[in-house]
């Protein structure tokens, strides 16, 4: 890894953090840290792909389309929201941060994250409840962070190149 890079990576890190302590704290991810994250992965995209991203935007438009139809899914079968906005915003925007081969690596760091979160706080509380509220922008941080770490280790297995 370059200088560069490793900037880009401690800026993703500062930012999913700090999505991470306000989601915990209000279940809510800010558009400014949203926005915050897309620009950066906007010029992330553009520096691993030499040229303007066009391709990675055209994947974090539809990793964001996909997201926000399970929410409309989800709260026209529960009538309860599932996923916030702002969750859906943020799959959007960590779409510009790895190749859209990795999605599956990255659904599936994210989704076992929040299932491993929730196992933990009920065995910690000693119940299950159903209509708890949790936050899951930090969980995708968690799956955007080891993911995109697993792309530049050479770890992730479908690597094309970032020009796809």
């Amino acid at each position: 890894m370059q200088g560069p890079d490793i900037a880009f990576g401690a800026a993703l890190v500062l930012v999913l953090l700090a999505i991470a302590v306000v989601d915990f704290r209000s279940l809510m991810i800010p558009d400014a840290l949203n926005g915050l994250l897309a620009v950066l992965g906007f010029g992330w995209a553009w520096r691993a792909a030499g040229a303007f991203p066009i391709w990675q935007i055209v994947f974090a438009a539809g990793l964001f389309a996909l997201f926000w139809l399970m929410r409309a899914g989800f709260l026209s079968l529960r009538k309860v929201a599932g996923l916030g906005l702002g969750d859906v915003k943020m799959a959007g925007a960590c779409a510009l941060w790895f190749s859209p081969w990795n999605l599956p690596i990255f659904l599936f760091l994210t989704a076992i994250s929040a299932l491993l979160y929730v196992a933990l706080t009920a065995s910690v509380s000693g119940r299950l409840d159903r209509n708890a509220r949790v936050p899951f922008g930090p969980f995708l941080g968690v799956g955007l962070f080891a993911t995109w770490v697993a792309e530049q280790s050479g770890i992730a297995t479908f690597i094309p190149d970032r020009g796809f």
